[in-house]
């Protein structure tokens, strides 16, 4: 008997997370964490616990009172690796955000470097 992988619908958190990466990559630590905070909550329960433990140290890096971009940096490219494995078992339009969140993962990564 076959089993069907079953996909969950993350297009609003996807595409508030790309909006959020895309505004501004300095944008305010308040509303990163708090996108942070729901993607940690929403892949702990999907079992993407990679992604969730480093999103973790994420919100550590932009809770610390001073914040080390290169750390934070590092931090997102290793998202951005871990958000395209996670979308190679996605199908369609899901899979094609989260590859899009990847790619903004990893050029918010560069701007920050800069």
């Amino acid at each position: 008997m076959a089993t069907v992988k079953q996909s969950k619908n993350y297009s609003t958190n996807l595409d508030a997370t790309i909006e959020i990466l895309n505004r501004d990559a300095g944008v305010s630590a308040t509303l990163a964490i708090r996108n942070v905070i729901d993607w940690i909550n929403t892949l702990s329960v999907e079992g993407l616990i990679p992604v969730a433990n480093q999103l973790e140290q994420l919100e550590d890096l932009l809770s610390a009172p001073e914040r080390d971009a290169v750390k934070i940096a590092d931090c997102m490219e290793t998202l951005s690796k871990l958000t395209l494995e996670a979308a190679s078992i996605e199908d369609g339009a899901q899979g094609d955000k989260i590859r899009e969140l990847a790619y903004t993962l990893q050029r918010a990564a560069k701007v920050i470097r800069e």
